[in-house]
């Protein structure tokens, strides 16, 4: 009910003309309506403590859809000015469509 709700809303800012299928256009029109889809499934999956680890990354699939995956977050510098680059370190990601909102490519990483 609360993902309905999130999607009917956020169809209603979107302020652009349908280009989708969809009656009343894009269903997540911009990164933050795709950022809280996202957190909704991590939040089924995840811990609060899991959660806290990592932080949430949302950018543009082409036109279509959002990428939103999981990431740690960066270092800060060390006394020496040294950043220490992490690669992997888990989390969720997803795709999600623009129109209709369907996830998709959703994966885990350790």
């Amino acid at each position: 009910m609360i993902l309905g709700l999130i999607l009917l809303a956020s169809a209603g800012l979107s302020g652009d003309a349908p280009t989708c299928d969809v009656r009343v256009g894009e269903l997540v029109p911009n990164a933050q309506v795709a950022r809280e889809l996202a957190e909704v499934i991590i939040r089924s999956r995840q811990t609060p403590e899991q959660q806290a680890r990592y932080v949430l990354h949302v950018e543009e699939d082409g036109k279509t859809g959002w990428l939103v995956s999981q990431g740690l977050p960066d270092s800060p510098p060390d006394a020496k000015g040294s950043i220490t680059v992490t690669f992997g370190g888990g989390g969720l990601g997803m795709r999600i469509d623009r129109c209709n909102g369907e996830m998709s490519k959703v994966y885990y990483q350790r």
